[in-house]
């Protein structure tokens, strides 16, 4: 479930007179409003369609209905989906690709067509990153007189800020550590002139030695920040930023030359920060050595040395020498996919669509969304947000195959529902049946956690029939709803409801591992998953007549 929150405004379609003074009248929108609907009248008209219809389903293979074979399955669709090797289904996991390409061989089998975006389940759809002018793609250093040398981008530097403008060449200035702190009278830019001009800095401050020469711990680190150089850099009017990794904060480990190994940093590094958009690279050691050398006949380690011998500065022009490099206007972003699958309807309300949805991603290794306290990089396996409604989205596709149908069963696995419902949003914007002959859509969204029988169903009061068919279908698996009316809510039946369709979202509740590392397929109650579709089949039951 989403922690995109949604304001609440409903109306409960039990109260006639409530009904009434919000303008909601049976099979009927009214433009503008949340609509509930009726189908008392189309049920009539279905059930004499129903003795009318003359195709005959082909027989389906036998298959063992019992409840443990039922709860089985359950826990194979459930225990796959949240395992590690999906790393948690996040946007930028392979496992995302692979937990759809599951889901569409599950369809599949069950029988389900599936050919239906371009001759496959899936409703692709791109996820563009947040707004981006433009990261630095290459990178040439030029010293006069000498043959200009090309660095390639992810082997030789990284691009660590995106920046405005297509192109740029300029002068450079090396400014030591990029530190200006008047209290101790350090200043790396103290008698160097950088405005219009690309500096290099080191990472890091200046060695303190053991009394802490200069800087007390504090202001060291205030300083080492990579923000703080780049706001000083900015300040002082320079126009890019080459970064480049002090000698002593180089990894102990060595290549295969018995060089000290130097990574590079892979980071977007935010304007929210207070920081201008300039170009920012981060480049191998080995290549501004180099280059000072060649410019300045001084080597970088002895610079380094001499600021923290006498700490003070030992910024320097680089006379001749110049940075170039181009910026790719681009809108970096990744192809998404909700999967989807449909079991035709025969009959007189064979055009009308149920819809029945559960996403299928989570959080993957954490970042946004996840409440763990620590940032261990843990794989968030999310078995009850969602792979439970997934699994349970499965078994019902499985049931239903094997049933007549008078109205048309949609059944769709939706993307990018952490970051924002994406998935929902972006198949009310081009459905795959139109919205006018969908007549309800049913939400799976963090169903494996059932405790004391109660299951919470929102969206209670976005159709005059759901209380009562609730109450029927529950009766029949012994759970307890627990009504909320409100079709609004954080998870993939809001934009169906903002399109004035009825809703339900099934849901058992919030639990200490939700967003957390810990939310295993081992914690699940498998019995009450299979109870909760059974609660389904009974609901949909009374929505297809």
């Amino acid at each position: 479930m989403s922690q995109v929150a949604f304001k609440e405004r409903s109306v409960d379609c039990r109260d006639p007179q409530a009904a009434d003074a919000a303008g909601l009248r049976p099979l009927a929108f009214l433009p503008g409003r949340r609509a509930c609907r009726t189908w008392f009248a189309l049920g009539l008209l279905a059930a004499t369609a129903a003795a009318a219809v003359a195709a005959e389903l082909p027989a389906a293979p036998p298959r063992d209905d019992s409840n443990s074979a039922t709860e089985e399955r359950l826990k194979r669709d459930v225990e796959y989906l949240s395992s590690d090797e999906l790393e948690g289904r996040g946007l930028k996991t392979k496992g995302l690709d692979l937990a759809a390409e599951f889901i569409a061989r599950k369809f599949q089998a069950a029988g389900l067509r599936s050919d239906l975006y371009q001759g496959t389940p899936y409703h692709e759809f791109r996820l563009y990153s947040a707004a981006r002018s433009g990261a630095v793609q290459s990178l040439r250093m030029e010293i006069e007189g000498s043959e200009a040398q090309t660095l390639a981008p992810g082997d030789d530097f990284t691009s660590l800020m995106v920046t405005t403008g297509k192109a740029f060449r300029l002068p450079v200035v090396f400014a030591g550590y990029g530190i200006t702190d008047p209290e101790s009278g350090y200043d790396d830019y103290a008698g160097v002139d950088v405005r219009g001009k690309a500096v290099i800095v080191l990472r890091h401050a200046p060695f303190q030695g053991p009394a802490g020469r200069n800087h007390s711990a504090r202001e060291a680190g205030h300083h080492a920040y990579i923000h703080t150089k780049l706001r000083n850099a900015q300040a002082h009017g320079a126009a890019a930023v080459l970064l480049c990794t002090d000698q002593r904060h180089l990894t102990g480990a060595t290549s295969a030359q018995g060089a000290a190994v130097d990574p590079l940093l892979e980071v977007e590094l935010s304007a929210e920060l207070g920081l201008k958009p300039l170009p920012v690279v981060h480049c191998r050691r080995s290549w501004i050595s180099r280059w000072i050398q060649q410019v300045l006949g001084k080597n970088l380690e002895e610079l380094e040395q001499r600021i923290d011998a006498t700490q003070g500065p030992a910024s320097s022009e680089l006379p001749g020498a110049k940075v170039a490099g181009e910026v790719a206007v681009v809108r970096p972003g990744r192809i998404v996919r909700n999967v989807v699958g449909v079991l035709e309807g025969q009959g007189a309300t064979a055009d009308e669509t149920i819809i029945i949805g559960a996403h299928y991603d989570h959080l993957g290794r954490g970042g946004w969304g996840s409440l763990a306290l620590s940032d261990k990089d843990e794989i968030h396996n999310g078995a009850d947000d969602n792979a439970s409604g997934t699994a349970v989205l499965l078994e019902l596709a499985r049931s239903l195959a094997r049933r007549e149908r008078r109205r048309r069963i949609l059944f769709i696995a939706f993307a990018a529902e952490e970051l924002g419902l994406y998935g929902s949003k972006r198949y009310v914007q081009d459905p795959l049946i139109p919205l006018d002959q969908t007549v309800a859509m049913l939400n799976l969204d963090m169903v494996g956690r059932l405790r004391e029988d109660r299951l919470t169903v929102y969206g209670t009061g976005t159709a005059q029939e759901w209380p009562l068919w609730l109450a029927q279908a529950a009766s029949a698996s012994a759970l307890r709803i627990v009504p909320e009316p409100s079709g609004f809510g954080p998870s993939d039946h809001a934009p169906f409801y903002e399109r004035g369709i009825p809703v339900l979202h099934f849901f058992t509740g919030f639990h200490p591992e939700y967003h957390r590392p810990e939310d295993d397929a081992e914690r699940l109650n498998i019995p009450g998953m299979r109870r909760i579709t059974q609660l389904l089949m009974e609901l949909l039951e009374r929505l297809d007549r």
